[in-house]
């Protein structure tokens, strides 16, 4: 509900609910992964499936979001990185395109950084929620 919100507010709508919702497939399965996982296994796949989540739910958000020419599909892989940290500075990802256009990891940025927190932070809570399912069926804790 609350990614609708996000994208009501800024007007992307179907491009927040596509996100969210392949962050949060990528979630869930992280989870049904480590259900029956020992400790450290468990803890680097929560990690490392908390980052495919977030990289998913940038991509599908570019791809509903943005025309393969402000965003080339062949650089889909650095879309997240680019986002979240400013990388890249190449041609495709770096460069505006004209001195009234913001380079392309500026307006990834700027489109995709609300959704990003309330994935990170839903994240955060199914982890969370999974330390505390397995505290109660007697498994060793996550964390």
């Amino acid at each position: 509900m609350v990614a609708l919100l996000i994208g009501v507010a800024t007007d992307r709508l179907a491009e927040s609910a596509v996100g969210f919702l392949a962050g949060g497939a990528v979630l869930v399965l992280t989870m049904i992964m480590t259900a029956g996982m020992s400790r450290i296994p468990a803890i680097v796949t929560s990690a490392v499936g908390g980052l495919v989540a977030l990289h998913a739910a940038t991509v599908s958000f570019v791809l509903v979001g943005f025309s393969p020419h402000a965003a080339p599909r062949e650089h889909a892989p650095r879309w997240w990185t680019a986002a979240a940290t400013g990388l890249f500075h190449d041609n495709e990802l770096g460069a505006a395109i004209s001195d009234s256009e913001l380079p392309l990891w500026v307006q990834l940025s700027r489109a995709t950084g609300p959704l990003l927190v309330l994935l990170t932070v839903t994240i955060g809570f199914a982890l969370a929620y999974l330390v505390r399912c397995r505290a109660r069926a007697g498994a060793t804790p996550l964390a």
